[in-house]
């Protein structure tokens, strides 16, 4: 029994490790995106920088239906084991 309760723990800890780490990525992306996007919902920043707006756009609907997935299915323990989360 004790090999078995030490392996189940072991596998919550990682678990719960991993999910640590995805929560905290996810502060740092939201954080980044919160300041990015008033910048790039200016159509001025967009004619001057195309480019990095195109990105921008791409990030943002990205982040977004990542964002709306997680609302739809908030189940965090399953989280990190989401296609594509990381």
């Amino acid at each position: 029994m004790k090999g078995k309760l030490r392996n189940e723990t072991k596998g919550w800890e990682t678990k719960l490790n991993n999910m640590s780490e995805l929560i905290e990525e996810v502060s740092k992306c939201q954080k980044t995106w919160m300041y990015l996007e008033p910048i790039f919902a200016s159509d001025d920043i967009h004619k001057q920088m195309p480019t990095e707006g195109s990105w921008f756009r791409d990030v943002d609907t990205l982040w977004k239906l990542t964002m709306d997935a997680i609302d739809n299915d908030p189940g965090i323990i399953d989280l990190i084991e989401r296609e594509n989360i990381k």
